[in-house]
Formats: C-alpha cells, structure tokens, sequence
C-alpha cells in the first residue's frame, strides 16, 4: 500500500465522528483555520512527495485541514524561536 493509499484508508477508517476526549482538540484546531477579516492568500510552496505524504497522514490521523496544520506549526515554531516583533 503507498502512502496516499493509506492517508485514504486513515481518513476513511477515522470517518466525520467526533467524540471522544480528542474530539475537543481537534474541533480547536479546526476552528483555527478559518478566514479571518482579511481573507485568505495563497501559499505555494513544493515539498518532496515523502513530506507531503506524512503531512496528509498526520491531518488525517488527527482530524483536521492541512491550513488548521499549517496554523499549529506555525505556532509550535513560534514558541520555540519566538513571535514576530510588532510594528
């Protein structure tokens, strides 16, 4: 089985329930990544196969969009190194 066979398969096997004591984090998450009062942009970038293979399984695993992702990266990385200063 590759990679995006069995993101498919996780996804499919997690289906749309949502309960359980993650259920709570993942709703957060998702709730994150919603347009603000500025709307959205597109980001593109490229990555190898392998990277976004294990990105859309851990979305997949843990239930929730690539942007919600994409938002909680950046702020595990902003913790780490620290937030941009303010203009």
């Amino acid at each position: 089985m590759n990679d995006d066979a069995l993101g498919k398969a996780l996804d499919a096997w997690a289906g749309k329930a949502e309960f359980g004591p993650r259920a709570k984090e993942h709703q957060r998450l998702n709730s994150r990544a919603t347009p603000t009062d500025d709307g959205l942009a597109q980001l593109n970038f490229k990555v190898s196969p392998s990277m976004k293979s294990r990105i859309k399984q851990l979305a997949a695993r843990d239930r929730i969009t690539l942007l919600a992702m994409l938002y909680h990266m950046v702020d595990l990385y902003e913790s780490k190194h620290g937030p941009l200063a303010s203009k």
